[in-house]
């Protein structure tokens, strides 16, 4: 791609950008100036920042700007403050919301916001989440829960499209009722948090076919003396994957797998079996 095609895509790319995020009017036919005011064009695309539909879509076409350290973040504030003012002011001024599932929710909104997903679209938005503040309803598509508390039990996720990419969500260790957890065949990176291990009730947690690396921490493979029956992951060896001893991870590879069957209630899903 020659410098001149590369600037035409970067400035399509932050125009459209402005217009999904709904920044402040005017910002749009700025970004459209900018080319004409003598900036360093260089150093703009050096440093720009993409919001994370972008990654997903264009992940394969622009791998220097959708590093790791780019994926989780953009110009309009962190995952975590977005789902934090989401939270509030959406849901918690209701009065209707407990403080439990206030903090679950915002755990949920903070995974939502870094990995693919804004206000109008990305593919969690497809399955119907961030519509209402009872993900245990019957709006948001993938989870379920359990119990007059609504403690969330299963979360079911994987080959998703756009594929969902970024860092594995250290905050999932506080849903400490977890007991499925089905993220395969997506596009995550980096190392499984060793926050994990506090999920003493996980069952089942199917984490192949990402882009993971490092060692799947002790405390994780501590769960395996407990409730966690089945831990894949892409540990078959090699210059990447994941480092996982044969006696913590029940299955090595990196294709599809899917023994289990999501159903609805307060059943779990089935089949349980080595994959």
């Amino acid at each position: 791609m020659t410098r001149s095609s590369t600037r035409q895509l970067f400035a399509v790319i932050v125009l459209l950008s402005y217009f999904i995020d709904e920044v402040r009017p005017g910002a749009a036919i700025e970004a459209i100036s900018q080319p004409f005011l003598g900036l360093n064009w260089d150093v703009l695309i050096t440093n720009w920042q993409p919001p994370q539909w972008i990654c997903n879509v264009a992940y394969y076409t622009l791998p220097e700007l959708c590093s790791s350290a780019n994926a989780t973040s953009n110009f309009f504030g962190s995952p975590r403050d977005k789902a934090k003012q989401w939270v509030a002011e959406n849901c918690a001024a209701s009065g209707f919301v407990s403080p439990d599932q206030l903090a679950q929710l915002e755990i949920l909104a903070e995974f939502y916001y870094s990995t693919g997903n804004n206000d109008r679209w990305g593919p969690l938005k497809n399955l119907q989440w961030m519509t209402d503040c009872d993900p245990c309803g019957n709006n948001w598509e993938r989870v379920l829960c359990h119990g007059t508390r609504k403690n969330i039990t299963q979360i079911f996720l994987p080959d998703i499209w756009p594929p969902l990419q970024g860092p594995l969500p250290v905050s999932f260790a506080n849903l400490t009722e977890l007991e499925f957890l089905f993220l395969h065949n997506n596009a995550f990176e980096g190392e499984v948090p060793d926050e994990w291990g506090r999920l003493f009730n996980l069952n089942v947690a199917y984490l192949h076919g990402n882009r993971l690396n490092g060692t799947v921490p002790e405390s994780v493979c501590a769960l395996r003396d407990g409730n966690l029956q089945e831990l894949s992951a892409d540990c078959e060896g090699g210059s990447s994957g994941v480092s996982c001893d044969s006696d913590c991870c029940t299955a090595c590879l990196d294709e599809h797998i899917a023994p289990f069957f999501l159903i609805g209630g307060d059943a779990g899903p089935v089949g349980l079996g080595s994959p």
